[in-house]
């Protein structure tokens, strides 16, 4: 299963908890099931980017967590 990135939590009026992620391939996951789709997703750059500093963000807090 490819790893899917968290873009966007949020919790509807109804109390349910909703995520929107994307993997390494542009694929989209609404509550880490796939969203069927004609074509890829083409983000700019700069989301990209974002994701990637957020993702090592996290990834150094974690670590910094167990040591």
């Amino acid at each position: 299963m490819p790893r899917v990135e968290e873009v966007l939590k949020f919790t509807a009026d109804d109390g349910k908890e909703h995520i929107l992620g994307i993997d390494e391939n542009s694929m989209l996951y609404w509550n880490n099931e796939p969203v069927i789709t004609k074509k890829k997703v083409a983000l700019q750059w700069w989301v990209n980017v974002s994701i990637i500093i957020y993702d090592r963000i996290g990834n150094a807090r974690t670590l910094k967590r167990h040591y």
